[in-house]
């Protein structure tokens, strides 16, 4: 009797503490909300440690998710755009953008760019904002004259015009440029110590040669080529070949036996 109740008395204290660690157990956060735009940008000048180098052409997307929600109270946003495209280089005697003083830069030399930013910031609960003001939008040449321009806003205020602030908006930037043999990183500890790479364009790309197809056979003789062998002709001098050696067997055979008779 003594060991049973003992034991039922674990048991009790056993379950007992579970369900304490349970209740104390801190409640599972909820995943943030997140909002997606895309937009795309052409001809758009890019600048480098010596001026304006090159076009770019690509898709910005940019992906804003809730980082805290508090109640009654503006919430706080992060917000990260991702560029992916291409440029082709302007051309100049000084304008390569990864060194200063700048060397020259070939025109018309193309390439892939990929990069972006973040930037966190407050706004309306509930995304009661402009997030989307710009998806499904397409923006040709250099930004809009007068920043922050909702309409057309230059890269550092882009996320500022989502929600109308009026900070500029630009953490953890860095794209990166590379053509067939060359490569530039353009980000804020590179440009210092100017040790990001260049871009020049002063080794040409190979060029790529398609090979030539083989010309069909020429129509006639079965299909087969003007070139190859008479087939006929082949055939008849073979034959006469063996026919002669026939011959030769034949005779050599009925010497011999007139030979021994």
């Amino acid at each position: 009797m003594k060991t049973k109740q003992v034991l039922g008395v674990i048991g009790a204290l056993a379950l007992t503490g579970l369900s304490t660690l349970i209740l104390a157990s801190p409640a599972q956060s909820a995943p943030p909300t997140c909002k997606v735009s895309t937009t795309t940008l052409t001809n758009r000048p890019d600048n480098g440690l010596n001026g304006d180098w090159a076009y770019d052409s690509f898709t910005r997307k940019v992906t804003i998710c809730t980082v805290e929600e508090p109640a009654g109270a503006p919430w706080l946003y992060k917000a990260t755009v991702e560029d992916t495209g291409t440029f082709v280089t302007i051309g100049g005697a000084t304008l390569s953008p990864g060194v200063t003083p700048g060397v020259p830069l070939a025109g018309g030399v193309t390439g892939t760019m990929t990069g972006g930013f973040s930037g966190q910031f407050s706004a309306p609960a509930d995304f009661g904002f402009a997030w989307n003001v710009h998806h499904n939008k397409t923006y040709d040449g250099a930004p809009g004259g007068s920043q922050p321009d909702a309409n057309d806003p230059s890269t550092s205020w882009w996320i500022a015009t989502l929600f109308g602030g009026i900070e500029q908006l630009i953490n953890d930037w860095s794209w990166t440029y590379k053509t067939c043999n060359e490569q530039w990183i353009n980000n804020e500890d590179t440009n210092a110590n100017e040790d990001g790479g260049n871009i020049t364009g002063a080794v040409p790309c190979p060029t790529r040669t398609t090979p030539t197809p083989a010309p069909a056979p020429a129509p006639g003789n079965g299909g087969l080529a003007d070139t190859g062998s008479n087939v006929t002709g082949i055939v008849i001098a073979g034959g006469s070949a063996l026919l002669v050696g026939a011959v030769l067997i034949a005779f050599t055979a009925r010497r011999r036996a007139r030979s021994h008779s």
